[in-house]
């Protein structure tokens, strides 16, 4: 399994250049560009959501990242120093009808279409930590009717 850690400072310039770093490492991968895609999407949502939701852009916070690939799965977790939510109001989050141009919730929403399990919990240090895992291969992208 590879595995890449990051740990970004909760400024607007590592803010612009996470999701650069994050494609490159997802395009050194030996899977379909529809997936790669996907799995950036994933990572770029959850990484927008600690930065503008749970660390509220403060740059003093710091922000982690974990990718991993196994030769089935891929995992994201996204850690901040936000307050973060309970797992039934992440959950909530996610089934909301809300409109997709909306600022709020519609991050979320994408992370669970995409991931086949989304977890939220509190880190040994007290991180609040989003870690989604896609089983790799490629499936239609997931469309709401």
């Amino acid at each position: 399994m590879e595995r890449y850690f990051f740990s970004f400072p909760g400024t607007e310039e590592a803010f612009k250049i996470s999701d650069d770093i994050f494609s490159r490492i997802i395009d050194t991968t030996d899977i379909g560009i529809a997936e790669r895609q996907r799995l950036k999407l994933i990572v770029s949502e959850l990484y927008m959501n600690a930065y503008l939701h749970g660390n509220k852009a403060d740059a003093s916070k710091s922000i982690e990242v974990v990718m991993e690939f196994g030769p089935e799965e891929f995992v994201a977790i996204v850690k901040d120093e936000g307050a973060g939510l309970t797992e039934a109001r992440f959950k909530e989050m996610a089934d909301s009808t809300a409109d997709l141009e909306s600022v709020s919730g519609r991050g979320i929403r994408i992370v669970y279409k995409l991931s086949d399990k989304v977890r939220v919990f509190k880190d040994e240090r007290g991180k609040f930590c989003v870690k989604s895992s896609r089983k790799l291969g490629e499936r239609p992208m997931l469309v709401e009717k």
